[in-house]
């Protein structure tokens, strides 16, 4: 993948255009591949192809506009501080993508909000531009599905099929059978729903979204047998 990706560094400085054609090349890969070649190409590129088309289109369009018309679609301070409260808890998820995905989303805002003719600082329509960075998709409804949402107070990655509702209704019908503190007491599920925040941090063989539980402390939650305690959820 990152051979592939080498090749087309010279296509990627082509301005929007060439990143556009860099997507659109790559579209056909598996994502992890089509991460780590976008992410050859141009860096800062690997979180942009894993969006849709239409999500990628209007992020490009978004970074022209946002380069020529300065601060009229927010000003950067407004923006970082809407992003931190949008993610909460779960910027250590991002770790060194946390800007990347902070200006993805700010792009996405510009480009919608100039593809109708409109421009300024809305944060509404803000979040919902951070959650489809991250990889919310709208049903037929217009009801976003996955990326960001809150769930008992705490901001966290859904899996990409499920809304912040249906996936409380998930955590609740768990009984966190064997799961302990880390003094070694049977943990209370009362007590896990109340102040753990459910962590997105892999995909198990199948490619379902495997969970961990994180105190408030940033401690997770284990299994009596020593394992971190997680949840696979399954589609």
């Amino acid at each position: 993948a990152k051979v592939r990706g080498a090749q087309l560094k010279d296509t990627a400085k082509q301005g929007i255009s060439g990143q556009a054609a860099v997507l659109a090349e790559l579209r056909s890969m598996p994502p992890e591949q089509r991460y780590l070649a976008a992410e050859e190409a141009k860096p800062g590129l690997g979180q942009l192809a894993l969006l849709p088309t239409h999500t990628q289109q209007y992020a490009l369009e978004g970074r022209e506009v946002r380069a020529a018309r300065k601060d009229e679609f927010g000003k950067a301070d407004e923006v970082k501080a809407a992003f931190a409260r949008r993610i909460g808890g779960v910027a250590a998820s991002l770790g060194g993508e946390y800007d990347n995905i902070m200006g993805i989303a700010w792009d996405i805002y510009a480009g919608t909000l100039n593809g109708r003719g409109a421009s300024g600082w809305n944060e509404g329509q803000f979040d919902t531009a951070v959650k489809i960075a991250l990889g919310a998709t709208k049903r037929e409804s217009g009801v976003l599905q996955g990326g960001v949402g809150r769930v008992r107070g705490k901001q966290v990655i859904l899996p990409d099929w499920k809304t912040a509702e249906e996936f409380d209704k998930t955590l609740s019908t768990l009984k966190f059978t064997g799961a302990v503190y880390a003094n070694g007491d049977v943990a209370r599920k009362a007590d896990i729903l109340a102040n753990y925040r459910p962590e997105y941090y892999a995909e198990d063989a199948a490619g379902q979204p495997l969970y961990r539980f994180i105190d408030p402390s940033g401690m997770p939650l284990r299994h009596k047998d020593g394992a971190l305690y997680n949840l696979v959820v399954n589609r």
